[in-house]
């Protein structure tokens, strides 16, 4: 305050004061007193006062409190407003907290900034019920209990210190409830029923209530063993093997029962057997009859519960399972015999047995007696007859099966003629009888077999049969051929008498084909076939009809005709086309072959079709081009010329013609958008019928002409548009389709604005024009492009409205109730007209009232009275010309201020003993008329003197802090603008009280007997500070500190339950009034000791092996072990047989206990003991597997089978499983091999089918169980298994094969292994058939079954024109196995012919480049197809056999070929040559090797027959003088070859030696040279002699002793010494001539066939020829070590291998050896065990050195042949040494040079093949030849000297 006064001398005048105030500046301390506690559990009282006065720098407007929740981090700032500037107490409430967290709050005062805060203080939230459930509930069960845990409910829904859970647990089934509680967040819930399903729920507790409860979890208890065994156990016999076994369930079942175990024991023989079964009954089969049986039953759930009592029952008797032993025939007679026999086996009797049935069947009679006794003669049999005799035991029940049958047979004679002897045809065959008869009426003996004869009518050939069946399948008969037949049977007596005589016609066949087919041909075409029908031999029948083939070369087409003439005219043949035709007989058995085709060409025709596709390439405007395809080739009927194409145009119907020779064309100088139709004619000789019509249209042009008529309107009611209309172009301007039209619009005045617009009508509305304004229109039309415009038309558009406002409105007030409003016109350009009038409008902003005033229309002023005071309004302005316009935007004002009405219901709320908040609303709004600056609060002390208060506040509310407790007020309030206003109505209110000052005083008690209670009592407050309305009672642990419990109580005493023995707590108590909570008083204590309340921790089990285990735990958690632990007690449970194990105690925590069982499960549980034992915590400890302790029971095989039994069994009695079993064990061992088989099968397997057993072979066998891959347990004793034979599982394999006669050949073959055989050979089948020349016969058809027990046959009246396969099968007892493949062997005889080819070749270089191998390839091929189509058959290049090359010596460029020809299939030898003849005649050409060969036509086919079968044998003659190699081309030796060749080189060269002993050799070379001459001159004399020397030559040759020139195949007993052949005694001297040889008898006729005398000539010319493909070797003379002379013996080696080996190679090599190759040799060749290794014959140096035996020999016999007669042999086995009886003897022979090329053994398909794995295989031209590496043919042979 700063005063003013002047002083003068009188003194100071009186003053002037005026109060001044300093900026104010922040606040420079912080509040004082700051306090802040909790009010409620979601809110928080803050008091404070103001700062100090002299840190308050001004006017404290506000105060800022910070509050920060400390669990989350989450903030608050409100602001606290002041009420009056001398307030100096301060308080603040804050609502919606959380329950039990803590704050951090402190408070700043603000007056121009916010300065310093006071010091934070922490308050917490009183705690309230949890509002959310535990977390994480994990439920665990057993069969009793369930154990939970969880976690904490959230920490947001806590709400306070858990002090326990609520643990509710609900019987779903029964709806039974319990409920529980814990202070852990784990619980086991006992006393439960297993197998039960119950609802869990669990809330947590805290001292203010318990929360919401979680989420149902539903939890079923585990199974149990059933404790209780079934009841009302009852056994009764079905029948003698079947048992039915029933009872009753347990009465306490204890969950599912899964199943029951049976048990049964034989007690006849110890035997158990364990059972299973679903339901309360079993049926028990295949138990033994009369056996006694014991049983038991027990339940299973999860394990098996206790066995009922056993009850024992005998079967009752059933008939025998088993013969009577040893049955046997101890005496026969003409009508009796004498039978014995032992009763049959115990185990097989099934009861007493009270007699014998013994069983006799012979013929038709069938007859049974019956004795008590053995043994037993049956009487009054008839004499020649066989019975069959079985005896049987039986019982009380029947008869047991029979023994075994024992047929006996009474004398012989002769049989009677075979009966219902019938002949008939055989389908699908012409060439086939089936002749079919029964057994003798009167057998007299065993039928050994019958004689069918049989005569061909027309020819009067003889057929004779021998067959032992009942059936003759006669085949190679001819087709439609009347044949005689008639049969007898034959026995050990001789033959028998001959049916009558039946005749029979063999069925027709389809004939041969058609000869000389020709078509001719005419025009208008058509073809006419002429043919010759086929050579009568060939018909077959009668031909009943002719089948045409015909085919179209140009377009594929097929057609068939049947005619029955020899002629055809082909109907509707297609005009310039090719044709094929072929023509073929047909009889009633069918169509025979087609003819050769023949080919013709019919005559060109118009085309009869129009070309095809025309379409529209390319067009324009005024053009187009089109394109097009020719007719169909099918269609042409001959070449196409030209097109020619017509166009019409369609709107004027002109037409255009054209012509081209192309497929395509382009018109020109046609009218735009224009429709033309097109059409196509193709031309030959003529005109071809016209495409049709296709439409094209030119493109489009813009248009030539304006639119027409146009026209411009207006419409007053739319002053902004023009409405247009025209009329289109005329149509031969429009030159397309008009697709809009374009509008040009021009404003008519000094913007000459334009724009244009688009139309795709005659019409259109032009809008947004200007009114009252002048515009010019025209319009152009538009297709492609514009056309041109129509001419300008110009119209003005109507008045409208005002388009812009009135300008420049402003609006100012005179006074609160009075306003002026001015104005300008709107601008020219939007006035649209004449103004006439202006509204103006003005609106009350706040109510939205509107006043609406009029002028004329030339004012710009107008004055408003009788506005609102301080009201806002908004002014606007609107011109009027033929309408009203739009007002101007509003112009808004205020009007001024005036004095406020009261202030509105105004309320308050009494927060504290001293403070109260006052609140209250705006006064009207029409009734504040200004601004509220502040209000005016009048307070006044009712209870007092009545001291009145005046206080400001600046907002709607104010909080008055300055009050007295329980004291009431009255107070109203007004509003201030410019002005006070009015006060509003007095309002009381009173102020509460406080609460207390001090704590109430506390004393605690403790109780022994009850460790977990405490008692407390107090004293109320001194100072209460009001009524006391209860006490809060707090216990917080100290041992554990976040036990915390609260309570609250009307009562001076307290008892606190459930707390934990052995604890320390803190206990407070605090009084609480209706205003709060007084302070706490707090003591601490200690609990006494209590049994643990927790079991040991982490309980775990673990096997030490299969019969211990160690337990380890953890102590109790710290907080459940109440007290010291002072031991630990253990009980364990064997949970298989319930047997407990004596308890035992340990102070440390970990355990082993010892002599448990294997496999068992155990039950452990641990508890700890303190002063007593508290909870057992419990584990299930299963021990690992051990082996089992016995072995499987009743181990029987139930049935055996060649190679298979089937074994059955039942498992080890359960106590001595020790675990699961995992399989079973089989052992098998083979008595004869001492082999182990071993067979493993499946845990729940209790049968086992093994069947890979040897058929007729006897095994011990036994089993074992085995558990879990630990180990196998004991096997069972040994059971023995015979197995019965099989039939053989592989056919017999042909050996040899040598030709008797013509018509007669050998057959022998190896024995099979005991593999191969499975059981006793009892017979072998030979069948053969003739390959037949048809190929659609079949073996079946022509086949021949021959029946013998040796290892060899002979197969007669064999054709010897044709080759015959046949196969070997062999039978056991169990019947007859496959049969082999088939081997073709041949009496067939082969043709020789030569060929001379030419080509621009040198004939040596060619063949020594391209090599003769390949060139024979290729000329064998190509000589196939081009012989085919002469001949009609099929070929292959095989037909060709025995070929080779050699140049012409005449012609440098001509090769001459020399080759058999083998019969095929179809066609002979002689037929393919005579077709190679006429063939060759017409000089046709061969490709070799890409040569072009011709077949010179100035040579014709050289042809010569000779019998391959019999071979060329040219006798050894003198020596030349020199030592020339042999070639090809100069062969003038014969040699020594048959038609196969074997597989045994040494042995062949040792029968071939054998066969024509080498005489000695002297003289001169001049002599040996005269004998060469001499010889060489004689057998060309004869070359040409009658055949008789030829067959004589061939008899003697063939039966040469030691020598098969028919085969030289080995001998197939490898184990056996062959026969010996017999030694000739030929002459030795030296010069011996031919005649000297065959002067001695080199032969031994065979019994009963004539001698034919043997005349002495010289060799027929057909041998002078040498085989092909035996190349012959320079000669080394042999110098023998025991003479020391020189004998002039020389031999040569030939080879016939699977490759060429150079000529040049001179040396044996390693390569040529394993790579088939021949070995050469040219200097001693060592013995090699890789040579032997790999199937070569290996000579030997000198005849001293002896052959070692090799273990990698390969089955060859090495022969000296000067030891003859008296042979040995060394024999090799495959595959190691064969024991040798014989010694090994030495060979005389040097190795030999063989400097020709080896032959691949397939080029020759009539000689056998050896390989060292498969023996012999003879096989036809036609079959692939094997390529084994073993297979070699070695021939050692004599040289030329």
């Amino acid at each position: 305050t700063c005063c003013v006064s002047a002083v003068s001398v009188v003194g100071e005048g009186s003053k002037k004061c005026k109060n001044a105030t300093t900026q104010e500046d922040i606040p420079s301390g912080a509040p004082q007193n700051f306090v802040a506690y909790a009010t409620s559990p979601t809110s928080l009282f803050l008091s404070w006062n103001a700062p100090l006065l002299e840190h308050r720098n001004g006017c404290i407007q506000q105060y800022r409190v910070y509050v920060t929740e400390r669990e989350t981090g989450r903030a608050y700032h409100t602001m606290s407003d002041t009420s009056s500037q001398t307030a100096t107490d301060f308080e603040l409430s804050i609502p919606s907290l959380h329950p039990y967290y803590q704050y951090d709050c402190k408070v700043a005062a603000i007056t121009t900034g916010e300065g310093p805060s006071s010091q934070t203080v922490t308050a917490r939230t009183f705690s309230s019920p949890p509002t959310g459930p535990p977390e994480n509930i994990i439920a665990s069960e057993s069969s009793r209990s369930i154990s939970l845990e969880w976690d904490l409910p959230r920490l947001e829904d806590r709400n306070g210190i858990i002090t326990n859970y609520v643990i509710r647990v609900t019987n779903i089934r029964t709806s039974v409830e319990s409920e529980s509680t814990t202070s852990s967040t784990s619980y086991t819930v006992g006393s439960l029923s297993s197998c039960t399903t119950y609802s869990v729920v669990i809330a947590a507790r805290n001292v203010n209530g318990t929360g919401p409860f979680s989420a149902i979890n539903e939890v079923q208890t585990a199974e149990d063993v059933p404790s209780e065994p079934p009841q009302g156990l009852s056994l009764q016999a079905s029948n003698s093997t079947t048992l039915r076994i029933s009872w009753s369930a347990p009465l306490s079942e204890n969950c599912q029962i899964r199943h029951y175990k049976i048990n049964i024991v034989e007690l006849d023989t110890g035997a158990i057997l364990l059972l299973n079964s679903t339901s309360t009954s079993i049926t028990v089969p295949s138990l033994h009859p009369f056996y006694q049986y014991k049983s038991k039953v027990a339940a299973f759930t999860i394990g098996v519960g206790p066995y009922s009592s056993a009850r024992t029952i005998r079967m009752p008797e059933g008939i025998p399972s088993g013969p009577p032993r040893d049955f046997e025939v101890t005496h026969v007679s003409v009508a009796s015999v004498s039978l014995a026999w032992n009763s049959p086996r115990p185990e097989h009797r099934n009861g007493l047995i009270t007699g014998y049935v013994v069983n006799v069947m012979g013929g038709a009679e069938s007859y049974q007696l019956t004795t008590t006794a053995s043994p037993f003669t049956v009487d009054s049999l008839s004499a020649f007859s066989v019975y069959s005799l079985a005896v049987a035991a039986r019982t009380s029940v029947g008869t047991g099966p029979f023994s075994m049958t024992i047929t006996i047979t009474t004398t012989s004679d002769l049989p009677s003629k075979p009966q219902d002897f019938t002949v008939a045809n055989i389908s699908n065959s012409s060439t086939a009888l089936l002749l079919s008869w029964s057994v003798p009426e009167f057998p007299n003996g065993v039928i050994g077999g019958y004689i069918t004869r049989i005569t061909e009518e027309q020819t009067g050939r003889q057929l004779e049969y021998n067959s032992t069946s009942l059936t003759l399948t006669v085949s190679q008969l001819h087709p439609y051929y009347i044949y005689h037949c008639k049969v007898a049977a034959f026995n050990s007596a001789g033959l028998g008498v001959f049916t009558r005589v039946i005749s029979a016609r063999t069925p027709p066949d389809v004939p041969g084909f058609p000869r000389s087919l020709t078509a001719i041909r005419s025009c208008p075409p058509s073809i006419t076939l002429n043919w010759a029908p086929p050579l009568p031999f060939e018909q077959n029948g009668i031909i009943i009809n002719y089948h045409i083939n015909a085919r179209t070369v140009e377009r594929a087409q097929t057609f068939q005709w049947t005619t029955a003439s020899t002629s055809y005219t082909v109907p509707d043949v297609a005009p310039y086309t090719t044709y094929i035709f072929e023509v073929a007989a047909s009889t009633i058995a069918g169509q025979g072959a087609f003819s050769m085709a023949v080919e013709t060409k019919t005559c060109e025709t118009p085309s009869t079709h129009a070309p095809l596709n025309i379409t529209e390439e390319e067009r324009g405007a005024t053009s187009f081009r089109i394109s097009w395809l020719p007719p169909p080739e099918e269609h042409h009927n001959g070449v196409i010329q030209h097109y020619a194409v017509n166009i019409t145009e369609v709107e004027t119907g002109r037409k255009l013609h054209f012509t081209t020779e192309s497929t395509q064309i382009t018109v020109t100088d046609l009218h735009p958008y224009y429709i033309y139709n097109c059409s196509v004619s193709a031309v030959t000789v003529a005109e071809s019928p016209h495409s049709a019509n296709i439409g094209v249209q030119t493109r489009e042009a813009a248009p030539s002409g304006p639119p027409i008529n146009l026209r411009v309107n207006t419409d007053e009611r739319d002053p902004n548009s023009l409405d247009l209309t025209w009329n289109p172009p005329r149509p031969e301007h429009r030159n397309g389709n008009i697709r809009r039209y374009e509008i040009s619009i021009v404003r008519a005045d000094s913007t000459q604005e334009e724009f244009h617009l688009n139309s795709s009508t005659n019409s259109f509305k032009v809008r947004g024009l200007r009114p009252y304004t002048t515009y010019r229109c025209r319009v152009a039309a538009y297709t492609v492009a514009l056309g041109p415009y129509t001419a300008e038309i110009e119209e003005t558009t109507p008045q409208a409205p005002p388009t812009a406002p009135p300008q420049g409105v402003t609006a100012s007030p005179q006074d609160p109730t009075t306003l002026v409003i001015n104005w300008q016109p709107p601008p020219v350009e939007h006035r649209n007209g004449i103004i006439v009038e202006y509204t103006i409008r003005v609106t009350e902003i706040a109510t939205g009232t509107t006043q609406e005033f009029s002028t004329g229309g030339t004012a710009i002023q107008l004055t408003v009275h009788s506005l609102h005071p301080f009201y806002s309004y908004m002014c606007r302005v609107a011109a009027t010309t033929v309408d009203q316009g739009p007002f101007s935007t509003g112009i808004e004002v205020m009007m001024p201020e005036s004095a406020p009405g009261a202030p509105r219901n105004p309320q308050h709320e009494v927060l504290t003993g001293t403070s109260c908040l006052l609140s209250w609303e705006l006064p009207r709004a029409e009734d504040q008329n200004g601004i509220i600056r502040r209000y005016v609060i009048v307070l006044i002390e009712v209870n007092s003197t009545g001291t009145e208060f005046e206080i400001e506040a600046e907002t709607t509310s104010k909080l008055l802090d300055f009050l007295r407790p329980f004291t009431e007020y009255r107070y109203r309030v007004a509003a201030v603008t410019v002005r006070i206003g009015n006060y509003t109505e007095f309002r009381n209110f009173m102020t509460p009280a406080t609460p207390p000052d001090t704590a109430p005083s506390l004393t605690i008690e403790k109780f022994e007997q009850d460790p977990r209670t405490i008692l407390l009592s107090w004293l109320p407050p001194l100072q209460a500070n009001g009524i006391i309305q209860d006490y809060v009672v707090n216990v917080t642990g100290l041992t554990r500190p976040e036990i915390f419990l609260s309570y609250v109580t009307t009562d001076t005493t307290f008892t606190v339950t459930a707390l934990h023995p052995y604890h320390r707590y803190l206990c407070a108590v605090a009084a609480r009034t209706s205003a709060g909570r007084g302070p706490f008083n707090t003591q601490a204590v200690q609990l006494p000791e209590d049994v643990p309340s927790g079991p040991p921790l982490n309980l775990m089990g673990s096997p030490q092996n299969s019969r211990a285990l160690q337990l380890e735990w953890q102590a109790p958690a710290p907080e459940l072990q109440n007290g010291i632990l002072r031991e630990y007690k253990i009980n364990i449970t064997e949970l298989e047989t319930g047997r407990v194990i004596p308890q035992q105690t340990s102070t440390v925590t970990s355990v082993t206990v010892q002599s448990l069982h294997p496999y068992y499960h155990y039950k452990c549980s641990v508890a700890a003991y303190t002063i007593g034992v508290g909870p057992y915590a419990t584990t299930v400890v299963q021990l690992p597997s051990d082996v089992p302790t016995s072995p499987p029971e009743n181990f029987v095989s139930e049935s055996v089978l060649p190679t298979s039994v089937t074994f059955s069994w039942a498992p080890p009695p359960a106590e001595d499983h020790n675990g699961l079993i995992a399989e079973y064990v089989i052992r098998l061992v083979a008595i004869k091999t001492g082999e182990l088989l071993e067979v493993f099968t499946g845990a729940n397997s209790t049968r086992l089918v093994y069947d890979t057993l040897r058929p007729e072979s006897a095994y011990r066998c036994s089993i074992a169980a085995r558990t879990d891959a630990v180990g196998t347990g004991p096997f069972t004793d040994s059971i023995l298994v015979i197995t019965p034979p099989d039939v053989p599982a592989d056919a017999p394999r042909i050996g040899i094969y040598m030709r008797i006669s013509a018509t007669s050949i050998r057959l022998s073959w190896q024995p099979l292994t005991p593999e191969e055989s499975r059981g006793t050979i009892s017979m072998y089948h030979v069948k053969y058939r003739p390959l037949a020349r048809v190929t659609r016969r079949s073996l079946d058809d022509m086949s021949v079954v021959i029946n013998t027990t040796d290892v060899a046959v002979t197969i007669t009246d064999l054709d010897p024109r044709v080759a015959y396969a046949v196969a070997i099968a062999a039978s056991t007892s169990a019947g007859m196995g496959n049969y082999s493949n088939e081997t073709v062997i041949g009496l067939y005889s082969n043709s020789l012919f030569q060929l001379h080819l030419t080509g621009a070749v040198v004939c040596q270089e060619w063949l020594l480049n391209s090599g003769p191998l390949e060139i024979l390839d290729d000329i064998s091929q190509d000589t196939a197809r081009e012989l085919e189509d002469v001949c009609r058959c099929s070929l292959s290049a095989k037909f060709i056999g025995d070929g080779r090359l050699h140049c012409d010596s005449n012609r440098t460029d001509a090769v001459v070929l020399q080759a058999r020809m083998i019969s095929t299939e179809t066609r002979d030898s002689s037929g393919i040559l005579s077709t190679l003849q006429e063939w060759a005649h017409t000089s046709p050409t061969l490709v070799a090797r890409g040569v072009q060969l011709m077949v010179r036509a100035d040579c014709s086919v050289e042809l010569e027959e000779f019998d391959s079968s019999v071979g060329c044998v040219q006798l050894p003659t003198a020596p030349p003088s020199t030592q020339t190699p042999m070639t090809p081309e100069s062969p003038t030796t014969p040699q020594l070859v048959s038609q196969q060749s074997g597989p045994a080189t040494e042995d062949m060269e040792a029968k071939a030696s054998a066969s024509v002993p080498i005489p000695a050799i002297a003289g001169a070379v001049s002599g040996v040279l005269v004998v060469v001459i001499i010889v060489i001159l004689l057998v060309l004399l004869y070359r040409r002699k009658r055949s008789k020397s030829r067959i004589h030559l061939e008899r003697n040759f063939s039966r040469t002793a030691g020598v098969n020139l028919m085969s030289t195949g080995v001998y197939e007993k490898p184990y056996e010494k062959p026969p010996l052949p017999k030694a000739p005694a030929m002459a030795a001297a030296a010069g011996s001539t031919l005649e000297s040889v065959l002067d001695e008898p080199i032969y031994e006729p065979i019994p009963g066939e004539e001698e034919v005398e043997f005349e002495k000539q010289p060799l027929p010319g057909s041998l002078q020829q040498p085989p092909e493909h035996v190349y012959h070797t320079t000669s080394h003379k042999v110098k023998p070590t025991d003479s020391g002379t020189d004998s002039g013996y020389d031999y040569a080696s030939t080879f016939r291998c699977g490759a060429a080996l150079p000529k040049e190679t001179s040396s044996a090599s390693s390569k040529a050896v394993t790579n088939e190759y021949s070995v050469p040799r040219d200097e001693p060749q060592k013995a090699s065990s890789k040579a032997v290794a790999n199937g070569y014959a290996v000579p030997r140096k000198t005849r001293d050195e002896p052959q070692k035996a090799s273990t990698e020999g390969q089955g060859y016999s090495v022969l000296d042949v000067n030891s003859l007669p008296t042979l040995q042999y060394s024999t090799f086995g495959p595959g190691g040494a064969v024991p040798n009886p014989y010694e090994a003897l030495p060979n005389p022979y040097e190795a030999l040079h063989n400097p020709c090329e080896a032959l691949p053994t397939h080029t020759n398909p009539s000689y056998s093949h050896f390989d060292g794995s498969s023996g012999l295989d003879s096989r036809r031209e036609d079959e692939e030849q094997p390529k084994n590496d073993d297979e070699y043919i070695v021939m050692r042979r004599q040289s030329e000297s």
